[in-house]
């Protein structure tokens, strides 16, 4: 029996006895990842000059990191040739990417895509493939990897807007209706430069279009010549175009129903009407007829 007694007192405390607690290490403190932060640049890609910008927005709680970033590529040919999708020396593809992942205490960064929006392009498919980023923050700037490419990120300066771009047309339905516009400027055999100039008013009443162009040609003669027309090295055309037409889809239909010119010393007043046939995406229109094809751009509106 005081076997028993002796080693039940000995196995617990005394009544009123302090335990001290072992000292643990502070957590070592996040560093700061928030913010916004921005991404260019200017690579060779196939002969052609590629242009990559990026805008980064990063938030932070902890350890955890989410935000968006967008990213704008343009792709520009050198040697003149246009390009199939959008009959231009050039076309741009938009993408606005979402993103969640984490921040160690050392300041290595591991995110992973988790949503992407394409802005509708005629040279777009629209397909893009989420991948997973890995890097650390060094200093002033967060340096990583996505799929093999440097992504190298710096601070973005105060107060710049969120899309490289102002104002993309991230809507996938096709607006026609407004003002859209193209420029062409190539010389001749003669050496004769020829401007056309055209601004396109188009409205759109359920599937049906309709509205006007106005087209300028502007022809300047080689150096030290001049036009018998005019007698001076340079004279201008310019005609009003009635159009009229549905839209299916992505897809329109336009015929020139008739047209007015300006009275001018070289303007003979014969034009041919034209049947058009178009795609639309975004802020691009390209237009084929049976002599040849153009890309429109749309105006901004203020």
């Amino acid at each position: 029996m005081l076997a028993l007694l002796a080693a039940g007192c000995g196995g617990s405390p005394r009544r009123g006895a302090v335990t001290t607690p072992r000292p643990t290490a502070p957590p070592a403190a996040l560093p700061a990842l928030a913010g916004r932060w921005a991404r260019a640049s200017t690579t060779a890609v196939d002969g052609d000059r590629e242009e990559v910008r990026e805008r980064w927005n990063l938030m932070q709680t902890g350890a955890s990191v989410f935000g968006h970033y967008v990213r704008v590529v343009t792709r520009t040919s050198v040697d003149g040739n246009v390009y199939a999708c959008n009959r231009g020396d050039s076309y741009t593809r938009r993408a606005r990417v979402a993103f969640d992942g984490r921040l160690g205490a050392d300041g290595t960064v591991t995110l992973m895509e988790r949503a992407v929006v394409v802005a509708p392009g005629l040279c777009d498919d629209g397909v893009r493939r989420l991948a997973g980023l890995r890097g650390k923050l060094v200093g002033g700037r967060v340096e990583l990897v996505r799929e093999g490419e440097a992504v190298l990120l710096e601070p973005d300066v105060p107060g710049g807007a969120d899309d490289p771009e102002p104002a993309p047309q991230w809507s996938a339905a096709p607006q026609p209706d407004g003002l859209w516009q193209s420029v062409v400027s190539r010389r001749d055999q003669l050496g004769q430069l020829r401007t056309e100039f055209e601004v396109w008013h188009l409205t759109l009443e359920g599937r049906d279009l309709g509205g006007y162009y106005d087209h300028v040609v502007t022809m300047t003669a080689r150096e030290g010549h001049s036009f018998a027309c005019s007698g001076a090295a340079e004279y201008t055309l310019r005609t009003r175009y009635r159009v009229a037409g549905m839209l299916d889809g992505s897809a329109l239909f336009l015929n020139e129903t008739s047209y007015d010119t300006v009275p001018g010393p070289c303007e003979t007043n014969q034009r041919r009407l034209e049947r058009y046939q178009g795609r639309l995406a975004g802020d691009e229109m390209v237009l084929v007829w049976g002599g040849g094809a153009e890309l429109l751009r749309r105006v901004p509106t203020r």
